[in-house]
């Protein structure tokens, strides 16, 4: 069951239309599909959507600036914009997550915001962000930013702003340049105390005069 529009007498033309069949409401596009709003006003109907010929979803833009997005979101005026990914639901371990599937359709890596409180209140939410990656099909937390701003990396429960946990392997952290010297800065509102090498020679500086 169709209704179909042609844009020809002789129906070899462009068409459009829209059918039913089972469990199914069919939307037929001989090229882009577009929905418009505004329609009891001719002077100000406005784009709303659109789906381009090579099924990518427009939005707020009606051209592709990009040929391998799928979905491109734009806000035509003002100049902050943003995607919403949530739940309706009121609970304390409520997660909304972005999934990243590179091949087969399965999920390769993931971010989530994880709820550590129910957000029933302006007093209870509180947050984590968590990113994931997939290491010979199990995906496991790699990466967590707490709520306080702490980053964990290899574990859940950060200590400090920066706690790294590198399990079995006994190289925790490499910190490296391009030249021959590689200066850590250990800085405190009194003074500043470094952890040089350069080349061969390993140096450790106290600033205790503050005059550094």
């Amino acid at each position: 069951n169709k209704i179909i529009l042609q844009n020809d007498s002789g129906g070899g033309g462009w068409y459009a239309g829209f059918g039913i069949a089972t469990n199914e409401l069919s939307i037929y596009s001989g090229g882009n599909t577009v929905f418009y709003r505004g329609i009891n006003n001719a002077s100000a109907i406005n784009e709303s959507l659109r789906i381009d010929s090579d099924g990518r979803l427009l939005i707020g833009i009606n051209a592709s600036g990009q040929a391998d997005a799928n979905l491109q979101v734009f806000r035509p005026t003002g100049t902050t914009s943003r995607l919403q990914v949530g739940n309706v639901a009121t609970s304390a371990s409520g997660v909304a997550g972005i999934d990243f599937c590179p091949s087969n359709k399965v999920q390769g890596s993931r971010i989530e915001c994880q709820a550590q409180e129910d957000f029933s209140t302006s007093a209870n939410r509180t947050a984590d962000l968590v990113f994931f990656t997939r290491s010979n099909g199990t995906s496991a937390e790699k990466v967590r930013i707490t709520s306080g701003g702490s980053v964990g990396i290899g574990t859940e429960n950060p200590s400090a702003k920066l706690t790294v946990d590198s399990g079995t392997t006994n190289t925790c952290a490499t910190f490296q340049s391009s030249d021959a010297g590689a200066v850590i800065n250990i800085k405190d509102s009194a003074a500043r105390s470094s952890i040089e090498q350069n080349d061969t020679t390993l140096k450790i500086i106290a600033d205790t005069d503050n005059s550094d």
